[in-house]
Formats: C-alpha cells, sequence, structure tokens
C-alpha cells in the first residue's frame, strides 16, 4: 500500500510560505544582521525544528525572502512588458517600473540588505534568473532592430541594470519620492536612449 503524500506536502508548502511571510517582515523591521529566528518561530507557533527543516539557518530564510521577492517582481514588471509591441520600449518601461517598485519602503529595504546578507556572486545569480533574465530576453531583439550595435548583450545588461539598482537604492536619500521618481525616470530613459543610439 502507497503512502498518501498529498497533505503533508501542502502542509509542508503552507508551512513555508508562512516562514517566508513573517521573515519578510522581520528582516524589513530589524534588517539582516539585527532579525532573530526566536522571533520568527515565536511568531509562526511553530517548533524551531520546522523552520530548520525548511531553511538551513537566517542566512538561507533571507535568500528564500530575497529571491521569491525579485521572483514576484519580475512576474509583475515582465506581465507588463509583455504589452509594449517595440522591445526597446518594453525595456524602458521595465526599467520604469522596477523605479516604481523601489519607491516602496520595505522593497528597498530588502534590496538593501541583500548587499550585505548574500555575496555578490549569489546576488547576480538570483537576479539572472529572473530581472536580468528578463531584460536580456528583451535586449536580444533591441539590438537587432539598432540599439547597442556590436555590444555585447550580457555586459549591456547588467550596465543597464546597474544603474536602475543604484537609482533603486537612492530612494533613501530623498523625502519627496513621488517627485524624485519622476526626475530618475526621465534622467534614466535620457541615458539609456543616448547609450543605444
Amino acid at each position: 500500500m502507497s503512502k498518501n503524500t498529498g497533505p503533508n506536502k501542502k502542509n509542508l508548502e503552507q508551512t513555508r510560505k508562512l516562514f517566508l511571510k513573517i521573515a519578510k517582515k522581520e528582516f524589513i523591521t530589524y534588517g539582516y544582521a539585527d532579525s532573530s529566528t526566536n522571533r520568527i518561530v515565536e511568531a509562526s507557533g511553530m517548533a524551531r525544528g520546522s523552520l530548520y527543516y525548511h531553511f538551513k539557518d537566517k542566512r538561507h530564510l533571507f535568500f528564500a525572502v530575497y529571491t521569491q521577492m525579485l521572483a514576484d517582481m519580475d512576474k509583475r514588471i515582465r506581465k507588463k512588458m509583455e504589452d509594449v509591441e517595440d522591445p526597446w520600449q518594453a525595456i524602458k518601461l521595465g526599467c520604469n517600473l522596477f523605479l516604481k517598485e523601489c519607491k516602496n519602503q520595505n522593497t528597498r529595504k530588502l534590496l538593501i540588505e541583500g548587499l550585505t546578507a548574500i555575496p555578490y556572486n549569489e546576488r547576480l545569480a538570483i537576479h539572472s534568473k529572473t530581472l536580468l533574465k528578463t531584460f536580456e530576453e528583451y535586449l536580444g531583439p533591441s539590438m537587432k532592430n539598432g540599439q547597442f550595435k556590436g555590444q555585447d548583450p550580457l555586459i549591456v545588461t547588467i550596465m543597464i541594470y546597474g544603474m536602475m539598482s543604484e537609482l533603486g537604492r537612492s530612494f533613501e536619500l530623498v523625502d519627496k519620492p513621488e517627485q524624485y521618481l519622476k526626475q530618475i525616470t526621465d534622467i534614466l530613459n535620457r541615458t539609456l536612449d543616448k547609450m543605444a543610439a
């Protein structure tokens, strides 16, 4: 007689999602360094072993929260980019949407915490499966249409992504995020068009 794994698998996934939800709030509230797995376990109502069944340690838990945030963001941005026929205009829209997402303080905090909690090569691997991948997919057709002639698509993608990531984190420095968003979006669009010419 075979073991019925359906409900257990469903319970495991629900437990994992619960930990991710609680951990996201913890990391946003306290930052990576001051976050506590004790508080996360206590808020979940689960046993400590349950947390470590799903996530090896605090670092792996943050890695999962960071990855999920980027995957969700990528899904939202990609959906809107798909409605734009011209691939270059889609890339610029994607950049603008990314900056709009970074206006959200919680998103920005996790992106900034990611700089210290996750080594560059691991962050790049996460981004390469989400937003970088989306931008790279649109860059190929853009280059065929005349943008960035003769340039390496990966280098161009990383350069564009690097600019918008730094701009996204820079919201921390301003008092009027809505006004700032308009300014940096205008500047980024003009800069991208000049670079692509």
